[in-house]
This record gives C-alpha cells, structure tokens and sequence, in this order.
C-alpha cells in the first residue's frame, strides 16, 4: 500500500512559507493501516531530505515501511522509475499493489500505467477527475475501510 503524501496525509506548505499540516483523519488512517502488518510506503514526487524532514515534523517519519522519491529515481516527478523503485522496495507485484492519492496529478495515471490499484481521497473533486481512480472515498474513515477491504478482499464492499 503506497501513499502520495500531500492531499492525503498532509497539506502543502502555503506560498507563505507555513509547513505542511496534517490532514484532519490522517494520524487515525495511519494507525488503523499501520496495525494491519502490511507495507505502508510513501511515493513523492519531490526530494528525499524535503520528504524526511516534513514527516518528521509530522510525526508521522516511522509510520513507512518504505520512501521512495522522483529525485532518487533521477525523474522530474512521479514516473514509472518512480513506481517500480517502490514496488521493488515494497517486494511485491503491481497488482498487489494500493496506491492512495489525494489529487489527481501524474500519481493516479503513473500508478495506473504501472499496474496498481488506485483509490482516490475526494477532496470536491469533479466527477471527471473521480473517474479516473479505481475507486474513490469520501473520508478518511471510508478509506480505511476500502484500503483493508481491498488488502483483504481484493474488493471494497459498497
């Protein structure tokens, strides 16, 4: 299970300068995810200091299995290098694989074109862009029952 870590778990740092913010809910699916025993790894589009730093800030830098960011990988953003590094790390197939987003952007087609499952957090979003996830929830409290219900399942009851 991979998650993008802004618009999921935390905010982005405004224009003026204010450090990412956790997102109401986050530290509760962290938990409820993290005490399932599966891999929990975080798919940024950024550098790895920046990403270390900001989790850390959170509270949240030991909650992951596995980081793997654009700049390890030599990418500009999220691509398929992007996706592979962290199925490699996570040891596992892409059709194993959850990746959550919070925003449309190139994680939700990246992971898509790399084979994942992918479940979108709406944030008032269109319904083209809920379209283009596999699934999308409404809450974090309805994501962690789709993220276990899929782990376990392999589908999410409605």
């Amino acid at each position: 299970m991979f998650f993008e870590p802004i618009g999921t778990l935390a905010d982005g740092p405004s224009d003026g300068g204010r450090p990412a913010c956790l997102l109401p809910g986050a530290r509760e699916l962290l938990d409820a995810v993290s005490g399932t025993g599966l891999h929990m790894g975080l798919i940024a589009p950024g550098g790895t200091r920046n990403l270390d730093g900001t989790l850390g800030r959170l509270g949240i830098d030991r909650q992951f299995d596995s980081r793997t960011t654009a700049e390890e990988v030599g990418a500009a953003g999220p691509d398929m290098r992007t996706f592979r590094a962290a199925l490699k790390k996570a040891g596992c197939e892409p059709r194993q694989a959850i990746f959550v987003a919070g925003s449309i952007g190139r994680g939700i087609g990246g992971a898509k074109a790399a084979g994942m499952t992918t479940v979108l957090l709406d944030a008032g979003m269109s319904q083209g862009e809920l379209e283009q996830a596999d699934f999308v929830a409404s809450s974090p409290a309805r994501l962690v029952k789709i993220l276990l219900e899929l782990a376990y399942t392999g589908v999410p009851a409605d």
